[in-house]
């Protein structure tokens, strides 16, 4: 489903917990708030290898699809797709990864502490 733009955060949580990926197959990115936002909440992401996502999608938290051929990224995301849906151990372990590292680098504690880093050096 395609809920639309959401800034409500219960809302997002809500939609985020009945799923267990988030498919990206964007040309281009830096890296996508809705990766995060994926991670946070548990979710796999399955994303294409462009701008910075490989920096955080790595295979200890999703799938990256390295092809740039539109027939050869909807081979590779099947194949990412059918092995999630197969191993429910990669499954957890995957998305509990996702959620460590989003925990890790992307919480608003570590936010402030980057913004008043970058704001007020020593």
């Amino acid at each position: 489903t395609c809920p639309g733009p959401t800034t409500d955060p219960a809302t997002l949580a809500a939609h985020y917990a009945g799923h267990h990926v988030l498919l990206m197959t964007s040309a281009v990115e830096g890296f996508p708030i809705a990766i995060m936002e994926a991670m946070a909440n548990g979710a796999i992401p399955v994303a294409t290898d462009v701008g910075a996502i490989r920096e955080h999608v790595t295979p200890d938290t999703g799938f990256l699809l390295p092809s740039t051929d539109e027939a050869a990224i909807v081979e590779e995301a099947v194949r990412a797709l059918t092995r999630l849906c197969q191993d429910a151990d990669l499954r957890t372990r995957l998305g509990q990864q996702a959620f460590a590292l989003a925990q890790k680098k992307f919480s608003i504690a570590r936010f402030r502490t980057a913004y008043r880093e970058l704001l007020l050096p020593p």
